[in-house]
């Protein structure tokens, strides 16, 4: 049954971080217009690219960490299976304020 729960967590959190860099594009640049496209840059027009490869490649390096959580026994257990959570969404909000910033 411990197994079960540790798998369930491991899903779950994973699908989470897998969610989250997509979801946090779509409500703050889409929704609210953080970034202006209007302006005229050849890195505007690559930002969703770039943003998207760079999150969702941090989530799966991440997700090979939280891997390691069936292996461990201490509190590092709860560490290492949030970071597909933790990391994509620092990486994400630090993307898209430095994108709207910056102006690309």
């Amino acid at each position: 049954m411990k197994f079960v729960a540790n798998l369930l967590l491991f899903l779950i959190c994973n699908i989470i971080g897998f969610v989250i860099g997509p979801a946090l594009y779509a409500f703050l640049v889409l929704k609210h217009g953080m970034i202006d496209y209007s302006a005229a840059s050849d890195k505007l027009a690559n930002i969703e690219t770039l943003y998207m490869l760079r999150v969702q490649g941090t989530w799966l390096i991440c997700m090979l960490f939280s891997f390691s959580s069936f292996f461990l026994k201490s509190r590092w257990k709860l560490v290492f299976v949030s970071l597909p959570v933790i990391l994509p969404t620092i990486l994400g909000i630090a993307m898209i304020l430095s994108a709207a910033t910056t102006g690309g």
